[in-house]
C-alpha cells in the first residue's frame, strides 16, 4: 500500500497519473501500466477542505515479470 500526503489550499478537482519507475534489476520487465486517480477537494461549510478520492478501493496494481 502506498499513501500520498497532499496538502490542498483551495477547493477544486485534481487528476493524478500514477506510474511505476522502472528499476535496473537484470531480468525484470517492469510494468508500463498507469493508473488515474481523481480527487475532489471541497469546503465542508465550516472552513475546512475535505478531499474525496474517486473509487478509493479500486485495485491499482503494477505487475512486473522476471525471466
Amino acid at each position: 500500500e502506498v499513501v500520498f500526503n497532499v496538502n490542498y489550499t483551495e477547493a477544486g478537482e485534481h487528476t493524478y497519473t500514477i506510474t511505476e519507475k522502472p528499476g535496473t534489476e537484470a531480468g525484470v520487465t517492469y510494468s508500463t501500466e498507469s493508473h488515474t486517480v481523481k480527487v475532489t477537494v471541497a469546503d465542508n461549510g465550516q472552513g475546512q477542505l475535505v478531499a474525496t478520492v474517486e473509487n478509493p478501493n479500486a485495485e491499482r496494481v503494477f505487475t512486473n515479470t522476471y525471466k
